[in-house]
């Protein structure tokens, strides 16, 4: 016989009418400076699961951040000056004794697209220094378009696979973290860098699933531009490869 609050005798939990609403918050930005991460403090505090971008992870990295958040190591970041510290520097230091549940969902270091982009963004940085190397102009634009759309292509498998596998953990996640079966919300937060937003949207529906985006979600880059364009089928024009180009250049000089 069950009583008022849903127990069960001979049982040790509570038996739950529903299972727990999961709330996704999307935290999408670059991450490379300590500011790029100035906004994540308030969603990891309010997060009972944080899921970090963590590309070519394995199984031992996935246990040292889980411990980290446990307390039970103190990351090495915290040794350095505030001044030198980086955007995974801030999160790992955030995340430090916070008690939040970490899971991954990036692409794991033995798998086929792990490092995939690293020889197309050599072939894009080879087109740009084409230029330098007095191949020629017009070479240089055709060079850049088509390692940009390579480049594209791979990110838009990796936001498949990021997409196919955040919606199978939000299906397990009362299973997987069981700490959290008792809650009513149970909060998520992913952060990925600021080209991953097709994730969002490639989600399907989920039941009992509620996402959203920390905030309007800026482009940072012109190669960034070029990528969501050509992914979403639209037209790049030579300008916009100029752009690219002359942006890629500034950023190796």
């Amino acid at each position: 016989m069950e009583d008022e609050s849903g127990y069960q005798p001979g049982s040790h939990e509570p038996v739950r009418e529903r299972e727990p609403r999961i709330h996704v918050t999307f935290f999408f930005s670059a991450h490379d400076t300590a500011e790029d991460f100035a906004k994540l403090d308030p969603l990891i505090k309010a997060a009972d699961v944080y899921i970090p971008e963590a590309s070519g992870w394995n199984q031992a990295d996935l246990e040292e951040t889980q411990k980290i958040s446990q307390g039970e190591i103190t990351p090495k970041a915290l040794s350095k000056p505030i001044s030198e510290r980086t955007a995974s520097d801030v999160e790992i230091i955030l995340l430090y004794n916070s008690k939040k549940e970490i899971a991954f969902i990036d692409i794991p270091e033995d798998h086929r697209l792990n490092d995939g982009d690293v020889p197309i963004r050599d072939n894009i940085d080879r087109a740009t220094t084409s230029i330098e190397a007095g191949l020629g102009y017009d070479i240089a634009i055709f060079e850049f378009g088509e390692a940009i759309k390579k480049y594209a292509a791979w990110m838009k498998e990796k936001d498949a696979y990021l997409s196919s596998r955040l919606q199978e953990l939000l299906q397990q996640i009362p299973e997987k973290f069981p700490a959290l079966r008792t809650k009513d919300d149970i909060q998520v937060v992913v952060q990925l860098g600021v080209c991953h937003t097709p994730v969002r949207h490639m989600l399907s529906e989920v039941d009992n699933v509620k996402m959203k985006t920390n905030e309007k979600v800026q482009i940072l880059t012109v190669k960034d531009e070029i990528t969501r364009r050509i992914n979403q089928g639209m037209e790049c024009s030579r300008e916009l490869i100029e752009q690219g180009i002359a942006e890629n250049l500034l950023i190796n000089m």
